[in-house]
């Protein structure tokens, strides 16, 4: 998650090694388009093409991207997150205004797309970096200011876990406390919370479901709290099922 680098091992010198260390290069990239978008480094092509797919979502714009990408030299991590910071505060600053001016809907888009680009630099970013954490917080107020302009607003949820908890959002169809089928959303190990909204949206309330979506161990900056992906981690999944069946909005 947090290089930019792949690394492989040494070229293998026996036929049956190389034939395997091969096939373990297809399965790295088996997941990834292998059409370009823009840059020349997979890796970045590859997280711009997951940057630009968020405007489904209102999560970006083609243009604004696209302008970023003009700017960051080929490559190098350090002007991807500067580049991607710089739009972030400017989308952001927008946002703000928009909201002091009443405009509730434009000042919510603005916010997810400010959510979005201060996620971008912590693709290449290691979390001991200082702007780690500066990018991750700034990701969370812009998510969690666009999730309150929602109708019902999206609900910041934290699920007992041990002597912790495990941060995620909860949105439902409507404001009555009605029980409806609920999607569980979890992401992938590089994955944050904020994320898993841009994979569904409000695509399924509108189709009479509730959704919630939280960082497991493992995910997001849980890591950073002590806690790992583990062996058993259908544990952790049952305590978050768990917790859902304690919502008054969850049942059939």
């Amino acid at each position: 998650m947090y290089s930019l680098i792949t690394y492989y091992p040494l070229e293998p010198k026996s036929k049956e090694a190389h034939t395997l260390c091969s096939r373990q290069r297809e399965l790295a990239i088996a997941q990834r388009s292998q059409q370009k978008l823009y840059f020349d480094h997979q890796d970045m092509d590859y997280y711009f093409a997951w940057i630009l797919g968020r405007h489904i979502y209102d999560g970006s714009k083609a243009k604004e991207c696209f302008n970023v990408a003009s700017r960051i030299i080929d490559g190098d991590a350090e002007s991807w997150q500067q580049e991607w910071l710089k739009l972030a505060q400017e989308i952001e600053k927008l946002g703000s205004q928009a909201l002091n001016r009443g405009d509730l809907i434009n000042g919510r888009k603005l916010y997810l797309r400010a959510c979005t680009y201060y996620r971008a630099p912590l693709f290449i970013m290691n979390p001991p970096n200082s702007a780690f954490s500066t990018n991750w917080k700034n990701m969370k107020f812009c998510f969690q200011t666009a999730a309150s302009l929602f109708e019902p607003p999206i609900e910041s949820i934290q699920v007992p876990f041990h002597d912790k908890h495990l941060p995620g959002y909860f949105w439902k169809v409507g404001a009555r406390k009605q029980k409806r089928p609920t999607l569980i959303v979890i992401g992938g190990l590089e994955t944050f919370a904020e994320d898993c909204y841009f994979m569904t949206g409000l695509t399924d309330t509108k189709r009479g479901y509730n959704v919630m979506t939280v960082d497991l161990p493992g995910q997001g900056v849980n890591p950073e709290r002590g806690m790992f992906l583990g062996a058993r981690m259908g544990n952790s999944v049952k305590t978050v099922v768990d917790y859902a069946l304690t919502r008054p909005e969850v049942g059939f």
